[in-house]
């Protein structure tokens, strides 16, 4: 229990929002798109703090998923620290439990937890990305991508029942985009 707390703290911390606090001396939960993420930094500092931010989270998920795979050998519950991990950086604590959107965290933790499954991804995530150059919609193509084709190749029904909640959370963090994607008006990024 006490790595899936140590897991959950990790994920919480805040990279984006200490960024841009110590750079910009802001709240950027009230610039741009109000998230803490690396679309928003990017979006509002440019790509070298943009790619750091994306960076820094994704180790929360590494490093979480490292601990569970110190400890135990069942896949099952280094799947288990990685929901922690996006839960602690979309219920930040130290955000008044109102953090990111998690799919950062998620790559990075669902990279160590199948690297075949995450490489296979990246394609299609890509694809998106460069073709419509909305972040959402590549986030959102990573987390189903992912889980479709995780409980394809792992064939692990359990170890899938945390990936389907961490793909479940990133998709309700998503729904104002998912609006903005319905009706024509998401943004997009320069990339």
């Amino acid at each position: 229990m006490f790595y899936l707390i140590l897991s959950f703290m990790i994920g919480s911390i805040p990279f984006g929002w200490i960024i841009y606090r110590l750079t910009e001396k802001k709240d950027i939960r009230g610039e741009g798109s109000g998230n803490i993420g690396a679309a928003n930094v990017y979006r509002l500092k440019g790509k070298f703090y943009g790619i750091a931010v994306l960076l820094l989270d994704a180790s929360k998920g590494v490093i979480s998923v490292l601990l569970s795979k110190y400890l135990f050998k069942e896949q099952f519950f280094w799947s288990l620290s990685a929901l922690f991990a996006v839960s602690g950086h979309i219920f930040s604590p130290f955000l008044s439990f109102r953090g990111g959107k998690g799919v950062a965290t998620s790559m990075g933790a669902l990279a160590l937890l199948s690297y075949k499954t995450f490489l296979i991804t990246i394609f299609p995530v890509l694809l998106v990305l460069f073709s419509t150059r909305i972040v959402s919609l590549s986030s959102l193509t990573f987390s189903l991508f992912y889980l479709i084709l995780f409980i394809f190749l792992e064939k692990s029904l359990p170890t899938s029942i945390p990936i389907f909640l961490i793909t479940l959370l990133i998709f309700l963090r998503h729904k104002e985009n998912i609006i903005r994607l319905v009706e024509k008006k998401e943004r997009r990024i320069e990339i």
